[in-house]
């Protein structure tokens, strides 16, 4: 990294950056250890499956959590939590945009009413087929140019993340276009664009009761 074009007294000089700098290779780890930091302080405690989700106890009892993706945090929890975790967070941190009840997180849409429910139907309508001249389209056994091929690739991985996500309705079709992913025809864009039809016909939303307070109701399949 170049310091400013004033202080570039010798090309001599070695400069020692303090603290981190966004945009360089290590800053998104240290933010993320900061924040870390910060919440095991407040006195949370990360996932073993998942570092980015943390956990809030008060008096042996659950009391709130918090999950981070980059600068994005979805929290939730009783007054105990945010009195003693939110609010400590917010003086920690400059804090820019808070929604709650109905609010877009990391490409869902939450809305909260008698349970949660949450649907990508946002991310979902910006996927669209790949177009393509109806002479190519005759050409079924010929290999992809690189154009075409970045393209297969890029709507590829639209449909592998909303299939892992909310759709896994299209989530075998979308495998099937994994494994032609390195060597693909045209043949398979004009599958990955019927899968993209089948994306459009439905949209889904994903419903979460509101849970008896007692958990000895819950019950858990595998």
């Amino acid at each position: 990294m170049k310091p400013p074009k004033e202080f570039r007294t010798s090309n001599e000089i070695v400069w020692r950056l303090m603290k981190p700098v966004y945009g360089l290779n290590d800053a998104s780890r240290c933010w993320f250890l900061t924040v870390k930091k910060k919440l095991i302080e407040f006195g949370c405690v990360p996932l073993n499956l998942d570092n980015s989700v943390y956990i809030y106890h008060h008096n042996s009892c659950f009391s709130g959590f918090a999950v981070i993706h980059v600068d994005d945090f979805l929290v939730g929890g009783d007054e105990f939590f945010q009195e003693n975790v939110l609010k400590k967070l917010g003086e920690a941190f400059i804090i820019g945009t808070r929604k709650k009840s109905n609010f877009r997180y990391i490409g869902w849409n939450v809305e909260q009413s008698n349970g949660i429910c949450m649907d990508q139907n946002d991310y979902h309508a910006k996927i669209t087929a790949i177009s393509m001249e109806p002479s190519r389209k005759q050409q079924t056994h010929n290999d992809l140019n690189e154009a075409e091929k970045k393209s297969f690739q890029e709507l590829l991985g639209k449909l592998q993340w909303i299939s892992s996500q909310s759709r896994p309705d299209i989530r075998f079709n979308v495998l099937e276009c994994s494994i032609r992913a390195s060597t693909p025809t045209v043949a398979d864009i004009l599958y990955i664009n019927r899968v993209v039809k089948k994306l459009k016909k439905k949209s889904v939303k994903i419903k979460y009761p509101e849970m008896s307070e007692n958990l000895g109701d819950l019950k858990l399949y595998a």
